[in-house]
């Protein structure tokens, strides 16, 4: 389990959040999530994720996104300075 920052905005309801992550190229993603899915570090909020493998060579993560993007993608690749990992990523 990895976490990267993340910027918040209203859902649709009030129980939910837009997340808006950026990839390893600086690219948005956006996801709408359960309020209490999302992690309060230091007075900001991250965006729990699930990785699937690390790239040693570029240094970088390739992560699950919780669900379903709003541009369709499923996954993300993140810079791996950009995450604080929990538990160790596949290698």
């Amino acid at each position: 389990m990895i976490r990267i920052p993340c910027a918040l905005s209203d859902g649709l309801r009030e129980s939910e959040v837009v997340a808006e992550v950026q990839d390893a190229e600086g690219r948005p993603e956006r996801v709408s999530v359960p309020r209490d899915f999302i992690v309060e570090r230091d007075g900001k909020p991250w965006l729990p994720l699930s990785a699937w493998f690390w790239d040693q060579t570029d240094d970088v993560i390739h992560a699950r996104l919780p669900v379903e993007s709003h541009t369709g993608a499923h996954q993300i690749t993140l810079k791996t300075s950009q995450i604080i990992q929990e538990k160790p990523c596949p290698r």
